[in-house]
C-alpha cells in the first residue's frame, strides 16, 4: 500500500509577531502596546470642612462625591483606624477623624473597600503603622460609595449593625502623626 502525501498548501506566513508576542528585533516598537511608565500626576485637593464638626465634614463629603456628569470625585480624607490586636490581621473598626476617639462616634463610622488596591490596604498598614499600635490614623484617596455596589447581607445576630457608608479607598497617602489636631485636619476634594 502506498502511503499517502497531501496536496494542500501550507498556511500563509504568519505577522512578524502577533499582538501579544514580543517585537521580533531588540528597540523595535510595537504601536498596538503603547507603553507609558511615567507616575501618575499628583491630585490636587480642595480643603472641606475639618474632621473636628464631624457632621459638617460628612455633608461635604457626600455633597461632593460626584461631580456634575455624575461621575465619582476624589476624595482625601482622615480616617482612624482599629485593628483586631497588635497582628493587625483585621481591621476592627473606621471612622473619619484623626485619633481613637472618632472610633466611638456611630455617625463617623465607615466601612473600607479596598478591592480596587493593587496591595491591600491592611498589608499597606502593617508595614506603616507602628508595630505595636492597635489604633492607626492615616490619609486616604477614597471614592464616597462601595467600589461594586452590593444589596445588603442580612443582619447578624449579636454582631454590631454595618457601619453607615462605605469608602472605595484608591490610595493611602501617609499617616496622621500623633500631635495632629482635628481642627487642623481638612477633608478635601479633587479639582
Amino acid at each position: 500500500m502506498a502511503a499517502e502525501t497531501s496536496t494542500r498548501a501550507a498556511p500563509p506566513n504568519p505577522a512578524p509577531h502577533a499582538p501579544n508576542d514580543p517585537p521580533a528585533a531588540a528597540g523595535a516598537k510595537d504601536p498596538s502596546m503603547p507603553i507609558n511608565l511615567r507616575p501618575a500626576a499628583a491630585i490636587a485637593f480642595v480643603d472641606g470642612p475639618s474632621v473636628e464638626d464631624g457632621a459638617a465634614a460628612l455633608a461635604f463629603l457626600q455633597q461632593e462625591a460626584r461631580d456634575p456628569s455624575g461621575g465619582r470625585r476624589m476624595l482625601r480624607v482622615p480616617v482612624a483606624i482599629r485593628f483586631d490586636g497588635p497582628g493587625k490581621l483585621m481591621i476592627d473598626a473606621a471612622a473619619i477623624g484623626v485619633d481613637h476617639a472618632a472610633l466611638g462616634v456611630a455617625a463617623l463610622g465607615v466601612e473600607l473597600d479596598d478591592s480596587a488596591m493593587g496591595v491591600g490596604l491592611l498589608d499597606q498598614l502593617r508595614s506603616a503603622c507602628e508595630r505595636s499600635a492597635t489604633t492607626c490614623a492615616v490619609w486616604l484617596h477614597v471614592h464616597w460609595g462601595p467600589n461594586l455596589p452590593m444589596p445588603p447581607l442580612p443582619p447578624i445576630p449579636g454582631a454590631p449593625p454595618p457601619a453607615p457608608t462605605t469608602l472605595a479607598v484608591r490610595a493611602f497617602e501617609a499617616l496622621i502623626g500623633p500631635g495632629v489636631a482635628a481642627s487642623s485636619a481638612r477633608v478635601g476634594v479633587a479639582r
